[in-house]
């Protein structure tokens, strides 16, 4: 085998040159290849770099199904919201919950969606079912519908009857599938709470929003009183 010990290689003629033959494969041992953007045979950048190791351009074959839209952190506030996310490339918004905690107690977990990045009022039409069990009963399963709306407006429950005792955090996450479909949306959410006194509820919420134009906010709040701290994270699912 015979070794080419060089500092650079430039083609002869033109800004490319040309490792092998068609066919074969240019195989790199005991190194590494260093370019800042690299491309494939028909010349499209898969990505770009800067030198420093930050990217851009990276192609969307690359990287997971899953994009992080937005990150709340409430702080004592009385509503959080996100606006002006994009739908066009996303058959799901995925909304994880990371412990909320309610300044009063006895208060509903609620959401609402805008489309036009002003008013949360699109009509909702929802169920919801609970389970709930304490260290004095053996617990219980029922429909809830004093927390539903038929094309209903207002801001919707997701979760009922939150106690904000020292140990309490609500968790767990809403689906709103098609946000950028111009036919209604279909909604469903997951939620669990527990308190330090030995009680756990979990609720089931689902739904439609009866809008046809694209969802470009989302709102969060409880009933009465602030969310006192917590995490939302919304994500679009390609």
């Amino acid at each position: 085998m015979t070794k080419i010990y060089t500092d650079a290689i430039e083609p002869a003629s033109g800004t490319t040159l040309t490792v092998g033959s068609s066919g074969n494969n240019a195989v790199v041992t005991g190194n590494d290849i260093r370019a800042n953007v690299l491309q494939d045979l028909g010349g499209n950048a898969l990505f770009t770099s800067n030198g420093s190791g930050v990217l851009s351009g990276v192609n969307s074959s690359f990287g997971s199904s899953l994009a992080l839209l937005d990150t709340l952190a409430p702080s004592a506030s009385a509503s959080v919201q996100t606006t002006g996310i994009s739908a066009a490339t996303y058959v799901e918004y995925y909304i994880v919950l990371l412990n909320l905690i309610p300044a009063t107690t006895s208060t509903h977990f609620q959401f609402q969606v805008t489309t036009d990045g002003a008013n949360f009022d699109e009509p909702i039409t929802n169920g919801m079912i609970r389970a709930e069990r304490s260290a004095t009963q053996t617990g219980s399963f029922s429909f809830d519908g004093t927390v539903c709306q038929s094309n209903g407006t207002a801001m919707q429950s997701l979760f009922e009857s939150q106690k904000n005792d020292a140990a309490s955090n609500l968790n767990g996450h809403i689906r709103i599938w098609n946000p950028g479909g111009s036919r209604w949306k279909s909604f469903e959410s997951l939620t669990s709470f527990g308190t330090n006194a030995d009680y756990v509820k979990w609720c089931a919420s689902g739904g439609t929003i009866a809008a046809t134009d694209t969802i470009t906010g989302i709102k969060f709040q409880y009933s009465s009183g602030n969310i006192t701290s917590g995490t939302i994270q919304i994500y679009g699912v390609k």
